[in-house]
């Protein structure tokens, strides 16, 4: 099979009618191992969309060249959730997600103000029916948000269970060092923390010291 050709995105600036009606006409479509390559500036963002049917999983590996980069992803029915920070050094970013509601997903990518100009590649990987294993992971990372919130807002009684079942489900799909359980243990611990259970939270911080060190050494080996 041929490899793919990365295609450049260019856009014109015209004057618009509304944001949201230059937004529309910027975003571009992602298609299934065709990569796009971009130039971004310190202040700009770029719009893409990938058009999912339920129960569908997509994959979207973005390679930024020479800077940091922001991802935010919409879904169908407005919500946002910040995947990469711009601040965050990242060498490759990937995203999974599965579809609970078909319609049409967004991704935002975007850098901070001050950012020198540099490039970057984006392409979308995979884009099949999600595996069991994928419908309990985007269970866990579902909870995982709601369960944030909640304690965003002071209710850590209501946070408390829906982490408690994030990282179970983490655990069980990914094993007990995994990089992502280490963290969902150290959003736990900070939950019981706020509770006044100094107990249990002493022992998830251990925990999840000890996930990410056996994660560490995984990777390194």
């Amino acid at each position: 099979m041929p490899a793919a050709t990365s295609r450049s995105v260019q856009t014109q600036s015209s004057p618009a009618r509304s944001r949201n009606t230059q937004i529309a006409q910027e975003i571009a479509a992602l298609e299934l191992g065709e990569p796009i390559e971009r130039e971004i500036a310190g202040g700009q963002k770029h719009h893409y969309e990938i058009l999912l049917s339920e129960g569908q999983y997509m994959r979207v590996e973005i390679k930024p060249q020479g800077i940091n980069l922001g991802v935010i992803l919409q879904l169908p029915d407005g919500e946002t959730r910040q995947q990469f920070q711009p601040f965050e050094t990242q060498p490759d970013m990937t995203l999974g997600k599965v579809a609970e509601k078909a319609g049409r997903y967004r991704l935002d990518v975007y850098t901070s103000s001050n950012a020198p100009t540099g490039r970057y590649e984006i392409r979308l990987t995979e884009l099949r029916l999600a595996t069991e294993k994928e419908q309990a992971l985007e269970q866990a990372r579902k909870l995982f948000f709601e369960s944030f919130r909640l304690h965003k807002q002071g209710q850590n009684a209501k946070a408390l269970p829906l982490m408690m079942r994030s990282v179970e489900i983490r655990e069980k799909e990914l094993g007990p060092d995994d990089l992502l359980v280490a963290l969902t243990l150290g959003s736990l611990a900070t939950v019981y923390d706020e509770l006044g259970d100094n107990a249990n939270a002493e022992t998830l911080h251990l925990r999840a010291l000890k996930s990410k060190g056996e994660s560490t050494r995984a990777g390194s080996s």
